[in-house]
Order: C-alpha cells, then structure tokens, then sequence
C-alpha cells in the first residue's frame, strides 16, 4: 500500500487556491482526480477567458499557461480539450492572422511567414493560408499608410521593407507613386 501513495508536487501555482499543498501525500488516484478535476478544468477556464477576446495559436495558449504556473502535462491536457471543443484551431488562427495582416495592419509575405512561425504555426495551416493572402492589395495599403505619415523615396522603401515586402513589390509601389 505504501507504494500506492506519492508525495505530490501540485502542477499549478493556484493549487493553495484549492486548499492543495505541496508535499502533501496522496494517493495516485487522488492526484490524477484533482489534476482531472480541478486543474485541467481550471486551466481550460483561463484559457478560454483569453480566447474569448481574440484568436490565439496553440503555442501562445501553452505560454500563458506556463506563466501561470501550469506543469506540461496539465497544459497538454488543457490544450486537447480546447482543441476537441474547436477554441484552438491552427487554420483558423492563421487565416484570422492573415486576414489581419492583409486588411488593417499590412505586412508583406516574408513578415508574414515570420509572424506565422513565431507563434506556432508552420506547414499545412500556413501554407493555406499564405493562399489566400494578397500581396499587392497589402503593399497598396501599406504605401497609402506611409504616404499618410508623410514618407517619401528612401524612408517609404524602409518602411516597406521592414515590413516585409520583397524589394521588387517595393519598387512597383514606389514608381506607380511617383507616376501619379
């Protein structure tokens, strides 16, 4: 029977919230039923508070986790019922990002690329939603933002580029401006 019981650790910095302390023994049972019960559900909740405010990728909703204390295998199990519910969905969270990127705040595709990587998303998910993205109509508004700060030659080529539209898409916007 003594093998039956361990010294738990709580996987979850919010565990004194629930009356739980470290070093506190348990059986494995009670210790699977308190993470099945408590902190995945604890974790799914904060989560989802976040999600409810905008899209996040699985990768940002592991991070704020993490920060919040949660072990791995909570935010695992977190994370499969989030996904299992339809909250976390790479594709969407892609599409949403480039849609984003696209409209409001334009960035070219090797920005975009980067963003998508950054927070988690690579392969099928992205490469779907690089197709839907439209580069020219995204450098359009780019320049009409730069032409609304007052940017002009050199500094518009900059805040193009650092946006992350190729040198060639520059060029075109640059020489169709300075046509009109």
């Amino acid at each position: 029977m003594a093998g039956d019981r361990v010294v738990a650790k709580m996987p979850c910095k919010n565990a004194r919230n629930h009356g739980l302390d470290d070093g506190i023994e348990l059986s494995q049972q009670a210790f699977q039923r308190i993470r099945d019960d408590l902190l995945v559900p604890e974790a799914v909740n904060m989560a989802t508070s976040w999600l409810a405010r905008r899209e996040m990728s699985p990768l940002q909703v592991n991070q704020g986790l993490r920060r919040r204390g949660f072990s791995s295998d909570i935010i695992d199990l977190a994370l499969n019922r989030l996904q299992e519910y339809g909250y976390v969905d790479d594709k969407r969270f892609a599409m949403a990002l480039v849609n984003l990127r696209q409209n409001s705040q334009p960035y070219g595709r090797i920005r975009l690329i980067a963003d998508l990587r950054a927070k988690g998303i690579t392969g099928e998910a992205a490469d779907l939603a690089l197709q839907k993205f439209n580069e020219d109509e995204a450098i359009r508004l780019a320049a009409e933002i730069g032409k609304r700060r007052g940017l002009k030659g050199r500094k518009m080529y900059n805040f193009l580029y650092r946006r992350g539209f190729t040198s060639q898409a520059i060029q075109r916007i640059i020489n169709v401006t300075t046509d009109e």
